[in-house]
């Protein structure tokens, strides 16, 4: 019961930070992937950019992420590329700009016909594999919203809003 409640918190945690994202968009927005994460996090990862100039860390609760990730996903942001970490269970973004190098041994058991195209979202399906990990989003420039789990797309769909 634990693992279907913690799911369904991160995967509507996730749907509600990306929609505030698209919602607050800059017009030279990016896209967007981050991952929904439970301590203590254990993914390949390593900081792009200096650490010097990052924005401030933690920013907590659904608005105020999504409104920070709506910020640094703009083309003229520095922090644009690269997946930002969310940690579910205290609800705050921790990472910005993470290059992610997820191990490749992970597709084994991976129906073929479930890898996708394009390095974002092969990185997302594998990323979502991860013990630490609940889910990983990728919300696209026009609204298209991934969601990953456990090697899988879980929700995929647009993202309306008035």
């Amino acid at each position: 019961m634990a693992t279907i409640s913690r799911t369904s918190i991160g995967v509507d945690f996730a749907a509600g930070i990306a929609s505030i994202v698209f919602a607050k968009r800059s017009p030279d927005f990016a896209g967007l992937g981050f991952v929904v994460y439970d301590d203590p996090i254990a993914l390949p990862s390593v900081a792009l950019g200096s650490c010097f100039a990052r924005p401030p860390l933690p920013v907590r609760g659904v608005q105020d992420i999504g409104l920070a990730l709506a910020r640094v996903s703009a083309h003229s942001s520095s922090w644009h590329d690269g997946f930002h970490f969310v940690e579910c269970t205290s609800g705050s973004l921790t990472h910005v700009s993470q290059f992610l190098a997820p191990d490749l041994e992970i597709l084994n058991g991976i129906d073929d016909l479930q890898i996708p195209f394009g390095a974002r979202q092969l990185t997302a399906l594998l990323v979502s594999k991860y013990e630490c990990t609940d889910c990983v989003a990728l919300l696209s420039t026009d609204g298209e919203l991934i969601i990953y789990r456990n090697g899988r797309i879980h929700e995929r769909g647009a993202i309306r809003h008035a």
